[in-house]
């Protein structure tokens, strides 16, 4: 560590106002809490509530917890938890996401390896996850027993405890995250215990609009790394955090409308949603943080011209972190761009391929991209996606983007399939507003694509396999299908397209 840098980190925390009012005197205290709990979850929550226990801390439906409630629960559910005698390893089914924050919080206090899984992966999914990683139990809120019989129910029954499990030296716990599985099966990421670099961070607390006691909305799962982070800030800044579960774009307006939400996060497919049924500004919203996928040009356009300059747009990897931030001026100016790479990232394109450079050697992130002459960076689409027909090399994102644009459009997907003549044939899954609208899409293909752009077959489909963040899902496209080359039956339409 850096002197500069570790200073740096310092006066940029300072200036976000959670080390107030004794900032030599709450460094101490985290770290004590750190020291006894290790770098978790509930070291944050305990420090913020010997500091500020009757602050308001998660607000979920009706419910509101401070921090000094939240700690009480958490050490309610570790005194229940069958691991308690021993550290084990737990596995979280992220249905209910207060349930899960406080199964993270306890599996914290007890110093277990603890996984959240999505319920989307489906039981099967989860029991080879279960087997592979060796999770001693798997809690289960009550709503989805019924898919998963053999798992502990997750529940807190009856008031919190009066008096909280005891809190002394606890051995240290370790997060891990399942990636997305977009490009193939879902792998577990544990994170390293240093983080990000601390230039990394600083420059984020410097950018971004976080500041202690501010009030954030949280519509993404704890079982996601984006969720994840963003549950993890808020918690550091003693934030008020509003807790939503799938919500509609109706109820995620409600809930940034509601009295002192200043901050959001999301990902690109709900940003969308929420821009096609635009409400009124929300007064108080300074803060729109997007990432964890490809922000649409046009989308971040239309989101700064309804919200004002509150957009910004992170580029990071589950296994790296965050990578790159474009401000709202760097959207304004290069709407299509990721903004600039962070101070302390050692990012670098080598051949058109996006790498960081780590002590092992380099590291691709597996994504296609450019740096311009102001430093921003420009991606191509990932290249293990990459179409090659007619030998002329076709990132399908940048495809499905245009498609996209098209106001009848809901969303797309391209896939390259074998052909005898071009190498790779285009096949395209289309969400309309009209199924009718077929046709019409077919003569905009001829109209204002190039022939090597036009796909050759297109699926009219009710909707697209997406993970809980918005990531298409490439690999369960071909479910769409009764069988592998038929057209869609009784879910849809196909129609073959003029060579």
């Amino acid at each position: 560590m850096k002197a500069p840098a570790a200073l740096t980190f310092l006066r940029a925390l300072r200036r976000t106002g959670a080390l107030h009012p004794r900032p030599v005197r709450s460094i101490l205290s985290l770290l004590l809490d750190v020291l006894r709990h290790g770098p978790s979850l509930y070291a944050l929550v305990r420090w913020q509530s010997r500091r500020q226990p009757d602050a308001p801390a998660v607000a979920w439906g009706n419910l509101v917890l401070s921090y000094s409630a939240l700690l009480d629960r958490a050490d309610t559910l570790a005194a229940r938890l069958p691991t308690r005698s021993r550290p084990g390893a737990v596995g979280v089914l992220d249905g209910d996401p207060l349930l899960t924050l406080l199964a993270l919080l306890a599996c914290g206090r007890l110093g277990c390896r603890v996984l959240p899984l999505s319920p989307r992966l489906g039981p099967q999914a989860v029991r080879a996850v279960q087997d592979r990683e060796r999770l001693d139990i798997l809690l289960c809120p009550d709503a989805l027993l019924a898919a998963y019989p053999d798992a502990t129910p997750l529940r807190l029954d009856g008031t919190p405890a009066t008096r909280p499990a005891r809190r002394g030296r606890a051995r240290a716990g370790q997060l891990g995250l399942l990636t997305s599985g977009s490009t193939g099966r879902p792998r577990v990421i544990r994170r390293p215990g240093r983080g990000p670099a601390l230039m990394t961070l600083a420059a984020l607390l410097d950018t971004l609009p976080l500041r202690a006691g501010m009030g954030a909305v949280l519509p993404l799962p704890l079982s996601h790394g984006h969720g994840l982070a963003f549950l993890g800030t808020c918690l550091f800044l003693g934030a008020r955090l509003r807790l939503l579960h799938a919500p509609t774009p109706g109820q995620l307006w409600g809930a940034l409308h509601e009295p002192g939400a200043e901050v959001v996060t999301l990902v690109p497919t709900q940003l969308h949603r929420l821009m096609s049924t635009p409400w009124p500004r929300p007064a108080g919203l300074h803060g729109v943080l997007c990432g964890s996928g490809p922000l649409d040009p046009d989308l971040a356009c239309r989101t700064l011209a309804h919200l004002g300059p509150v957009l910004f747009n992170q580029y990071g990897t589950t296994e790296t972190g965050p990578l790159a931030l474009a401000t709202p001026a760097d959207l304004l100016a290069a709407p299509g761009s990721v903004g600039r790479v962070l101070p302390g990232v050692p990012l670098s394109v080598q051949e058109g391929a996006v790498t960081l450079r780590t002590a092992g050697g380099l590291l691709h992130t597996g994504d296609l991209g450019h740096l311009d002459g102001q430093g921003r960076l420009w991606l191509r689409g990932r290249a293990d996606h990459l179409i090659v027909t007619g030998g002329e090399n076709l990132n399908p994102e940048t495809l499905e983007a245009r498609l996209r644009a098209w106001p009848y459009v809901q969303d797309c997907a391209v896939q390259g399939l074998p052909d005898a003549e071009y190498g790779q044939r285009l096949r395209a899954f289309v969400v309309l507003d009209d199924p009718a609208d077929l046709a019409r899409f077919q003569a905009d293909c001829r109209a204002q694509l190039p022939r090597a752009h036009r796909p050759r077959e297109v699926h009219v489909v009710p909707a697209l396999p997406r993970t809980d963040a918005g990531k298409l899902l490439r690999g369960d496209l071909e479910r769409l299908l009764p069988t592998p080359d038929a057209p869609v039956r009784g879910a849809g339409r196909a129609a073959r397209s003029p060579a």
